[in-house]
C-alpha cells in the first residue's frame, strides 16, 4: 500500500470514527428525549387522574351542598310556620274573649234602658280602637 492510500485510509477511518461518535451522541440525545417523553406521559397520566378525582370530589360536594341547602330551607320554612302558629295561638284567646264580651254586651243591652245602651255602645267602640 502506498503512502497515499494509507493516508486516505486513515482519513476515512477518522471520518468513520467521527461519524460513529456523532451517531452515539445522537442516540444518547434520542434516548434522553424518549425518557423525558415517557416521564411527561406518566406525569400527564397522574395529572389527568388527579383532575378526574377533583371533578368527582366537586360533584360530591355539590350534591352535599344542595342537600344541606334544601334541608336548611325546609327548616327555615318550618320555623316561620311555627312563629305564625305561635302568634295565632297568642291572638286567638284575645279574639275569643272579644267575641264573648260582645255577645254578653248584646244580651245585656236588652236589659238596660235606651240611654244606657247609647253609653255602652260608645265604650265598646273605644274597645275596638
Amino acid at each position: 500500500m502506498s503512502e497515499n492510500e494509507r493516508s486516505e485510509n486513515a482519513l476515512l477511518r477518522s471520518r468513520i470514527d467521527e461519524q460513529s461518535e456523532l451517531i452515539m451522541i445522537l442516540k444518547r440525545r434520542s434516548d434522553e428525549a424518549t425518557q423525558n417523553a415517557n416521564l411527561l406521559d406518566k406525569r400527564n397520566t397522574l395529572l389527568v387522574a388527579e383532575c378526574q378525582k377533583a371533578r368527582d370530589d366537586l360533584a360530591v360536594q355539590t350534591r352535599i351542598y344542595a342537600l344541606l341547602k334544601s334541608r336548611f330551607d325546609e327548616l327555615a320554612s318550618n320555623h316561620q310556620q311555627m312563629i305564625e302558629v305561635s302568634q295565632l295561638q297568642l291572638l286567638l284567646p284575645t279574639v275569643l274573649a272579644r267575641k264573648v264580651m260582645q255577645k254578653n254586651c248584646l244580651s245585656v243591652f236588652h236589659l238596660f234602658p235606651r240611654y244606657l245602651l247609647h253609653q255602652m255602645t260608645f265604650e265598646l267602640d273605644l274597645l275596638h280602637v
